[in-house]
């Protein structure tokens, strides 16, 4: 009797242990799509930083040098149909927002959250402040962040090189086991032999 309710309880645990899986693994899935996209947007941000650096010292405003740099990134993905970059489809929001009436400060804050990367945020806070204050050293600050980024993308390459290496080591382990077991077990056969 009690092992026939057991019995009947097996497909239930089944059941709601498969269904932990499944939300589970969403969870997971999830967690890494906001990993892959927060990468793909650390990677993106030292070219466009620099772009925006270059054109603000050359004498755009910060709005014209968002514009220069979202129709540049336009052109370029309909003319080589290259694959859509998370940073620059971000910018192409904000520039509708901002020619949906939206000010500067607000559309830059709202690419800020949206990016919710460190790097993004501290280069928003410079364009806040220059649309709020005005700033002449503008160029410079953005010039300097954008070498910033540039070092912090160089040290996650260096880091993400040195993570690939010890990767590797376990299946290099593994290999050299097996070897020494295809050297070693003819040898250990023929002195059993004897």
């Amino acid at each position: 009797m009690i092992a026939d309710g057991i019995k009947s309880m097996v497909p239930v645990l089944f059941l709601i242990l498969g269904i932990m899986l499944f939300f589970f693994g969403g969870i997971l899935e999830e967690r890494e799509n906001k990993k892959k996209r927060e990468e793909e947007l650390k990677n993106s941000f030292p070219e466009f930083a620099l772009k925006i650096s270059m054109l603000i010292r050359a004498g755009f405003t910060p709005k014209g040098a968002f514009e220069k740099t979202g129709s540049n990134y336009l052109r370029k993905r309909e003319k080589e149909n290259a694959p859509k970059d998370v940073l620059y489809e971000e910018i192409l929001i904000s520039l509708r927002e901002m020619e949906s009436g939206v000010s500067q400060k607000d559309a830059y804050e709202h690419f800020e959250k949206r990016c919710n990367v460190f790097e993004i945020t501290r280069f928003s806070g410079l364009l806040i402040r220059a649309v709020k204050r005005g700033n002449t050293a503008l160029g410079e600050e953005l010039r300097e962040e954008s070498q910033r980024a540039v070092l912090a993308k160089q040290e996650l390459i260096r880091k993400r090189g040195e993570t690939a290496g010890t990767k590797l080591l376990f299946p290099m382990m593994l290999f050299l086991l097996i070897v020494m077991i295809i050297i070693l077990y003819p040898a250990f056969t023929s002195l059993s032999m004897l």
